[in-house]
């Protein structure tokens, strides 16, 4: 196990100052001396493009898409989710995603800390309608394996059980 590169390790630091930085780092130990030798690399700015990256690819996704936490409260929604259920981003937050779904299985899911959930269900436009949604969510957990919260994809397949449902009653009248 001696001949392995070791990984590099990153982590977000908090300078005295209050100041926070992003920093990776990588340390190999000298077996004769017993001694560790660390190389540290501030990578803050790299860190923040990445995040802004994928705070972007959340905000701009085709999806309707969603941080919730563990009891099921939205944290974080995008506009495509808004526009999907009829609704502004601060009517969102505060409502949860369990009171959207007809599905009782994701509330369970999300209370009981599963890793993971996909099911199709109806969910609940403003206006009442039905908004027929594949609902995915997977589990964050924090470095103690503590639940943080679920990010949720949520894609509306509404035109589609409408157009299945055409081409049923359409056949029907042909048979």
């Amino acid at each position: 196990a001696g001949d392995r590169a070791p990984a590099p390790f990153r982590v977000r630091i908090v300078r005295s100052d209050g100041q926070v930085r992003w920093v990776e780092t990588q340390s190999t130990l000298d077996a004769d001396s017993g001694l560790i030798y660390s190389v540290v690399h501030d990578v803050t700015d790299r860190e923040e493009t990445f995040m802004d990256r994928l705070a972007g690819a959340f905000r701009d996704a085709p999806l309707g898409m969603a941080l919730v936490a563990p009891g099921g409260a939205f944290l974080r929604v995008n506009s495509t989710l808004c526009r999907m259920l009829g609704r502004t981003e601060p009517e969102l937050l505060a409502e949860s995603l369990p009171e959207l779904v007809d599905d009782e299985r994701v509330g369970h899911a999300l209370r009981d800390g599963e890793a993971s959930l996909q099911v199709e269900t109806p969910m609940r436009h403003r206006e009442g309608r039905p908004v027929v949604a594949l609902v995915s969510a997977t589990l964050v957990r924090d470095i103690r394996n503590e639940p943080q919260y679920y990010v949720c994809q949520v894609l509306d397949m509404t035109e589609r059980y409408e157009a299945q449902a055409d081409l049923a009653a359409n056949e029907a009248k042909l048979a």
